[in-house]
């Protein structure tokens, strides 16, 4: 069960799991090479019927020679597509006697996968065959064989398939192009799509936020303002990452340069929509209105910032004590693009995984903490309106399974966190905050904004009831951008300071926290929780040794 803590420490659980986010797309450094069948095997997702397969070893089995094998309708000979495409073919397997396993092989790799398709088959034997490309697959061709073996375990003979792709994941490594924040920031593009899409101009301002204006066409009912928000930022690859802010949905854009000269830029891009449809392997011109791209300059030396002393771990009897990292150099740059609305998308999971190092009056502990989150969807929660987010803690001693509850505002950006239940067993516990507390990302460097709330929190451990009341008023201050190293890698995030004092019945007490959010994914990366109490005085450091949302890394 979890221990009742003030809210300070909550506030620590709180930036480490609510602050999740996801990427877009793969990194072009782990390029899937096509003439590699192993590798493309290993990547490659197929399913049948809706059945995943088991991968095994060696060879699809040799085809039997009875005569009364089952048959396979052929599929086309070779079929064109393009990384990160998801392909749906239709067949029918001709049997005598029910089906149960389908087999699927990469030619030339050393291994298959086999389908169990016994109770999934329908009665006219026909299968649909699902295969989505891998993102970051390189250009060229691979080929499947496929075979079915029924309950006599006769063998059909194995059908060929071949994919044509025509990749857009290698064009960055190809041409060495790359995006920087220099050639975009404080730029009006416009834009002339290869394909009929009707994007014509995106506007990126030095802030991180913009906009992306579409030309008149059916789908936006021929009106020429149509105008989206955005906000962006070039990740470590040079690939411009753009979250689109739509009416009724929200897209994730990553777009990989192919060529940049002058103020021009050839570059190919996919675009998908949370909870919907993708689109892949587009490709377009854009060119910067009115004004020549900066040439980029050497960084100014940047201003030192008040940061919370990060103590040196006392030795323990712990296997690891991990040095904190150094704190990192802040640049000035907005907080929006720290806001991740996928993490409050019904049906979105991200989990993270931190090491703790706390310092408690000369002593030091640490633990490994994984969190799996899981957005339910819209409840009621204390009377009121509410997002339910389900999470499964997992450390070195024990699992606890609870539930968080927000309020979330996309347009403004920002979320409110108004409590959380726990049950286990013959533990219980309940945490209100009245009215909550508010984390927003309208903010620019030095933006301070106050907060207070009250909280009431209530466990039963074998029918006893035990119930705590305390506030909390405190400030929380967005300084800027920082760069952060930790185990999982080197981040830019935005970062936050929060001042705050808890009052109960045992006192008032001051503390102080700083946060890093990875920029673009809202992830935290980094914890620093200064707090004391009536018990004494204690530092936290917590650092992200890898994160993932919907099974995609953040890196």
């Amino acid at each position: 069960m979890k221990s009742f803590v003030t809210i300070g420490a909550c506030a620590a659980a709180l930036f480490l799991s609510a602050c999740g986010g996801g990427s877009g797309g793969s990194a072009n450094k782990n390029l899937i090479p096509i003439s590699d069948p192993d590798a493309v095997a290993e990547a490659l997702t197929v399913k049948v019927n809706g059945v995943e397969a088991e991968q095994k070893d060696g060879e699809i089995p040799l085809a039997t020679t009875t005569g009364s094998e089952p048959v396979i309708a052929d599929l086309f000979d070779k079929i064109s597509a393009q990384n990160g495409q998801k392909i749906v073919l239709q067949t029918t397997v001709s049997s005598t006697s029910p089906l149960s396993l389908l087999f699927s092989k990469v030619s030339g790799a050393n291994s298959f996968l086999e389908f169990n398709i016994a109770t999934v088959t329908k009665a006219d034997g026909a299968l649909e065959i699902e295969i989505t490309i891998p993102q970051n697959i390189t250009d060229g061709e691979f080929c499947q064989l496929y075979s079915a073996q029924d309950d006599s375990d006769r063998v059909s003979q194995p059908i060929q398939i071949c994919f044509e792709i025509e990749s857009t994941a290698d064009d960055q490594a190809q041409s060495g192009a790359v995006f920087t924040t220099q050639f975009l920031a404080g730029g009006t593009f416009t834009v002339n799509p290869a394909s009929d899409d009707p994007l014509n101009q995106l506007i990126f301002n030095t802030d991180g936020s913009g906009s992306v204006r579409f030309a008149p066409n059916p789908d936006n009912e021929f009106d020429d303002n149509d105008v989206n928000d955005i906000s962006w930022f070039v990740d470590a690859q040079g690939r411009l990452n753009i979250t689109e802010f739509g009416e009724e949905s929200i897209y994730d854009w990553l777009v990989t340069a192919i060529e940049i000269s002058g103020n021009t830029a050839r570059f190919s891009y996919s675009v998908s929509e949370r909870g919907g449809d993708s689109f892949n392997g587009l490709t377009a011109t854009m060119e910067r209105v009115g004004s020549t791209a900066p040439t980029p300059t050497a960084a100014a030396t940047p201003t030192p910032t008040m940061t919370p002393a990060n103590p040196t771990p006392m030795p323990s009897s712990s296997p690891a004590n991990p040095t904190p990292s150094p704190t990192p150099v802040v640049s000035a740059t907005s907080a929006k693009s720290c806001f991740n609305p996928q993490l409050f998308t019904p049906g979105t999971s991200y989990s993270t995984t931190f090491l703790e190092t706390e310092n408690f009056d000369g002593q030091t502990f640490t633990e490994t903490k994984t969190d799996n989150y899981t957005v339910v969807g819209n409840t009621v929660f204390d009377g009121r309106n509410a997002l339910q987010v389900d999470d499964n803690e997992v450390n070195e001693t024990a699992t606890y399974n609870s539930t968080e509850y927000f309020q979330v505002n996309a347009s403004q950006p920002a979320w409110t966190y108004i409590g959380y239940t726990e049950t286990d067993g013959s533990y219980q516990a309940l945490e209100t905050l009245n009215p909550g507390i508010t984390f927003r990302f309208d903010l620019e460097p030095g933006d301070t904004y106050p907060y207070s709330f009250s909280i009431s929190y209530q466990e039963t451990f074998d029918g006893v009831t035990t119930t705590y009341n305390s506030s909390e008023t405190g400030n929380i201050t967005y300084v800027g951008r920082a760069a952060v190293t930790v185990p999982a890698g080197t981040f830019e995030t935005c970062r936050y300071t929060v001042d705050y004092a808890v009052t109960d019945e045992a006192g008032t007490y001051s503390s102080s926290e700083e946060i890093d959010l990875i920029v673009g994914t809202g992830i935290d990366a980094r914890y620093v929780d200064n707090y004391q109490d009536q018990f004494g005085n204690s530092t936290t450091i917590a650092e992200l040794l890898s994160a993932n949302i919907n099974g995609t890394p953040v890196r």
